[in-house]
């Protein structure tokens, strides 16, 4: 699958699964839904998602190919303000191998790192990672929750 195909279901999962940002103070993190309900009003926000700009093909385990094994993984995982992945950890997987190998393809990928106001934050997402017996015999990034 091309990096291009990879990127535009990249981008469309972030577009419909929104993502989490992520603040640190001193002696507290806020995620997602535990931020404060005080927000400025909603024309002086502007986010932007983060961008893929390079994805790897996570590997399909030959074993689980050979046997015919299908599935998806879930793979939640933080960008920071670099746009390097600093975490990444299969929250939901139909086989151990593919949770690995679903991980260490999200570890080596790059992006543009999502903006608030014009600057760069911390994010965490979470796709899903679809491994299916087909004539490419990859795993491919999917679209949805």
């Amino acid at each position: 699958m091309s990096v291009k195909y990879l990127t535009l279901g990249l981008l469309l999962c972030l577009l419909f699964t929104g993502c989490q940002t992520t603040r640190t103070t001193p002696g507290a993190t806020l995620v997602g839904s535990d931020l404060p309900s005080t927000k400025p009003p909603p024309e002086t926000i502007q986010s932007n998602p983060p961008v893929p700009l390079k994805m790897f093909n996570p590997i399909y385990p030959p074993e689980l190919r050979k046997s015919g094994l299908s599935g998806t993984v879930r793979v939640e995982f933080i960008v920071n303000q670099r746009g390097k992945v600093v975490q990444a950890k299969a929250v939901e997987a139909t086989h151990p191998a593919m949770a690995r190998e679903a991980e260490a393809a999200i570890l080596k990928a790059e992006f543009r790192p999502a903006t608030r106001n014009g600057k760069a934050i911390t994010v965490k997402l979470r796709i899903p990672v679809t491994f299916a017996v087909e004539e490419s015999s990859q795993a491919k990034f999917g679209s949805g929750t």
